[in-house]
């Protein structure tokens, strides 16, 4: 099945906004796919959560694999 990453984003931000306790990191969901140069969400560098720049890589090894 594929799911566009807007769309997916849209989903873990709706998903998210059910669980009052988790609203803090949501932007670490929402930009978890952003590149450091803005190109998929226009969000560049430093602008990009710390923990979203931490899981992405990971999050893209693991599915290589």
């Amino acid at each position: 099945m594929h799911i566009s990453l807007s769309k997916l984003r849209r989903v873990g931000e709706k998903n998210i906004k059910k669980f009052p306790l988790l609203t803090s990191p949501k932007n670490v969901i929402l930009f978890h796919h952003e590149y450091l140069d803005g190109s998929v969400y226009g969000r560049k560098g430093e602008d990009i959560p710390l923990m979203s720049q931490i899981i992405s890589p990971i999050l893209k090894s693991s599915a290589i694999f």
